[in-house]
């Protein structure tokens, strides 16, 4: 049966301690047509999709890249998710790049979410996210645990497999009951004070909704009609307020 594309919009729980944490409008890679089960990522900066983005990107130092292949390991363990390295230069069935570019402020890492959908006789849907590590951090270039670019890059991989960073100022529907809006009850936290090494357990009872430990599930829907791109651009790690700056 075909479908608008906002059918892919993540389902809610109607328990707001997990809906608070679900990025409702970046489309599941579950949803990517053709499906596959399982998410490609590459080191390669020429993958970036938004133009923005790729202004200054270069390409993380190879103990960095192990730190990020550490960090999908432990995400994969959480979600059940595959998580394939492709190699420089790889074609377009890139899902993930991560790179390095100097970031203002405070900011650790960001994460640009972009979706192309050709809705002609030959269709498809793409889905990549840009993670970009802000190299004028600390541990930029080793991303080791009990940093702040190790946390950031965390926050950045919890938001391409479908977490937020949950709103400070009341403006999203699936708000986060403000008990739970700060950084001792979740990674995803803006202006968080505490570095973490690993998903909380609110942030795991997202996850656990999201993927029940099993990976990408095939929805078994042809998307069709909808915008044909998009991009979104979240400020994460000690952003102002945690809120999408751009799209």
């Amino acid at each position: 049966m075909a479908n608008n594309l906002n059918a892919f919009k993540v389902p809610l729980s109607g328990n707001s301690s997990i809906d608070g944490l679900l990025w409702y409008e970046h489309l599941p890679y579950s949803a990517e047509y053709p499906f596959k089960n399982y998410i490609n990522y590459s080191f390669d900066p020429s993958l970036i999709t938004d133009p923005a983005t790729q202004n200054g990107a270069a390409a993380l130092t190879d103990t960095a890249k192990q730190g990020v292949r550490n960090a999908l390991s432990y995400v994969s363990s959480v979600t059940g998710i595959t998580f394939n390295e492709v190699a420089t230069g790889a074609p377009a069935d890139t899902d993930l790049v991560f790179a390095k570019a100097p970031l203002d402020g405070s900011v650790t890492s960001s994460d640009t979410y972009t979706y192309n959908f050709n809705p002609g006789s030959s269709q498809a849907l793409d889905i990549s996210d840009d993670i970009i590590i802000n190299s004028n951090k600390t541990g930029a270039d080793s991303l080791p645990p009990n940093t702040w670019a190790y946390q950031g890059l965390l926050q950045a991989i919890g938001e391409a497999v479908g977490l937020r960073v949950p709103d400070s100022n009341g403006g999203s529907f699936n708000q986060l009951p403000g008990e739970l809006n700060n950084g001792s009850a979740t990674l995803m936290a803006a202006n968080n004070t505490i570095t973490y090494n690993s998903f909380t357990s609110l942030d795991q009872g997202a996850l656990n909704w999201l993927y029940s430990s099993q990976g990408l599930k095939n929805p078994g829907i042809i998307p069709t009609g909808g915008a044909s791109s998009g991009t979104i651009r979240m400020i994460n790690q000690n952003s102002s307020d945690g809120t999408i700056v751009s799209s």
